[in-house]
């Protein structure tokens, strides 16, 4: 007979690798980065705009990206959040779909119009979820405002 405390040691452990999942208190970095412990969480699918990215709004520049960071916060502010692993970026991070009950926390963030389906890697996971927000001139939609991953890479505009 196999020895039962091992199999429930390596059960436990393939249950957390599979979900990838994070435990700890939960701290927002931007609009599409939280900490959960130690770990640094990437939002799978999606890019929100940079801490000191600004956008226009009625004539005039706000902070978009720190817009961005107080949507997300709002949303897992005093909530449980379950990470599922995608994989690891090569800055370190694991980028992952993470939910706060039922919701998914990068549609969520879409559909709020702060942050952007980044069609790139999501394969258009949340585009309905943009159109939505672009058509009824949510968050980023309200005004005008340049994508995340032109402002951060200016040269690929060109």
């Amino acid at each position: 007979m196999a020895d039962p405390v091992k199999f429930l040691a390596l059960a436990g452990l393939l249950v957390a690798g599979s979900c990838g999942a994070a435990a700890g208190q939960v701290r927002v970095i931007d609009g599409d980065t939280l900490k959960i412990g130690a770990e640094t969480i990437r939002l799978w699918g999606i890019d929100a705009p940079e801490g000191g990215q600004t956008c226009e709004r009625a004539d005039a520049s706000y902070y978009c990206g720190a817009e961005a960071r107080s949507a997300l916060s709002r949303l897992v502010s005093g909530r449980a959040v379950r990470s599922e692993a995608r994989y690891e970026d090569r800055y370190g991070r694991t980028v992952a779909r993470c939910f706060t009950g039922g919701v998914d926390l990068g549609g969520e963030m879409v559909r709020q119009g702060w942050a952007l389906d980044y069609e790139r890697y999501s394969k258009g996971r949340y585009r309905q979820d943009q159109a939505e927000a672009k058509d009824e001139g949510r968050g980023l939609w309200s005004g005008t405002f340049e994508p995340p991953w032109e402002w951060r890479h200016p040269a690929s505009k060109q």
